[in-house]
């Protein structure tokens, strides 16, 4: 058993408590990775087959726009899940890309693991249900301020929200996540000091 995942296991369990035998189980069976910056947990065009828990460093999530040119959606960093869910559950192509901003790390589980870990681990499936339900509410909240707060507002948001990723992320892909120009990135920081 590896005390590299137990990360994973204890936010499981804070979230639906497990067995002890549960999560001796998880523990032998997941793994960790590691992405180098600009190193891709998955790609556009392929199928999502598993799902990080992110323990060290920042991720971007990105898509294009119907002409062809990319937009950060959001960012993960530490204590949150690096998965295309919608490829994941339904095994078809991701729209999207997620691009290490900062070398990674994250404690894996692949689609075989979770099936497995549904059927023999006590309260997975609950705490799964829970943090699924958590996250699509999280990023449509995300989703609806994109389209009704101004791009102040919104870095203000990312500075109260997560502060460390002002610091730990290019300018640009902020101003690409706000939707604005570098310049205009570099006024709202003027005026907020």
């Amino acid at each position: 058993m590896s005390d590299n995942v137990t990360p994973f296991i204890d936010f499981l369990d804070s979230v639906v408590p497990m067995t002890k035998e549960g999560k001796a189980f998880m523990k032998s069976r997941l793994f960790t990775l590691s992405l180098g910056k600009g190193e891709y947990a998955y790609e556009i065009g392929s199928v999502c087959h598993r799902i990080g828990f992110v323990t060290d460093g920042v991720l971007r999530v990105v898509q294009l726009n119907e002409d062809g040119s990319e937009y950060t959606k959001y960012f993960i960093n530490e204590g949150h899940f690096s998965v295309d869910l919608e490829s994941f559950s339904s095994g078809l192509p991701s729209q999207e890309y997620q691009e290490a901003l900062t070398p990674c790390r994250m404690i894996v589980m692949t689609k075989e693991m979770a099936e497995v870990f549904h059927t023999h681990v006590e309260g997975f499936s609950r705490a799964v249900s829970i943090l699924t339900e958590r996250a699509l509410l999280e990023k449509i909240k995300i989703k609806s301020e994109m389209f009704t707060d101004d791009a102040p507002t919104r870095y203000e948001k990312l500075l109260e929200r997560n502060p460390s990723i002002i610091q730990r992320v290019p300018l640009q892909v902020i101003s690409s996540y706000l939707g604005v120009n570098q310049a205009t990135l570099s006024r709202i920081r003027k005026q907020l000091r």
